[in-house]
């Protein structure tokens, strides 16, 4: 018989609730009399940090929602990109289906603005900075979008880069109102 695993909670001297790892190791003597063995060890620390970290993502999807946005991860150490349900959407393309190739996403932008999106790509590199971009994409079915991106470059300690990470929403709407300003 063994035990590893979490206790709910420990209480300790007034009212301070603090969490532990047991683990219990049933044992016998050389004389065959049964005993345990049993280690404990805090994890309060882990469980405050684990509660905080998904408290944040929770804010953090609350967030992307209400701005009808999706993230994005660009891995340049093995050169896939992860796109999430949403910017697959944005793309009118099956939630899922996205090869996370970088030509795949290439594949999608606008004849017209690829080498803006290229250079501005290029440049973030070199600097391992960031970038605001907006540039159109053209839909499986032909309808173009335009989608606005914010984008920072991870870089190693060394100043190599790591992944670009950011955020896409699809400003079409907005692009046509501003357009529809302009020409009244």
């Amino acid at each position: 018989f063994g035990y590893n695993g979490q206790l709910p909670q420990i209480m300790r001297g007034a009212g301070i609730e603090r969490w532990a790892q047991v683990r219990a190791q049933a044992m016998r003597s050389p004389n065959g009399e049964p005993w345990a063995v049993n280690t404990f060890r805090d994890t309060t620390d882990k469980v405050i940090r684990d509660r905080e970290l998904a408290e944040q993502q929770k804010r953090l999807e609350l967030a992307l929602a209400a701005g009808a946005m999706g993230v994005f991860e660009w891995r340049l150490t093995d050169r896939r990109v992860v796109w999430s349900p949403e910017i697959e959407r944005m793309h009118s393309i099956p939630v899922g289906s996205f090869d996370g190739t970088f030509e795949a996403y290439q594949r999608d932008i606008h004849p017209e603005d690829r080498s803006h999106v290229t250079a501005t790509m290029q440049k973030t590199l070199e600097d391992c900075g960031g970038h605001e971009l907006t540039y159109r994409i053209i839909r499986p079915d032909g309808e173009v979008r335009w989608l606005q991106t914010y984008a920072h470059l991870v870089c190693d300690d060394a100043g190599a880069p790591l992944r670009l990470i950011g955020v896409c929403r699809d400003v079409t709407d907005q692009r046509a109102a501003e357009l529809n300003a302009a020409r009244a």
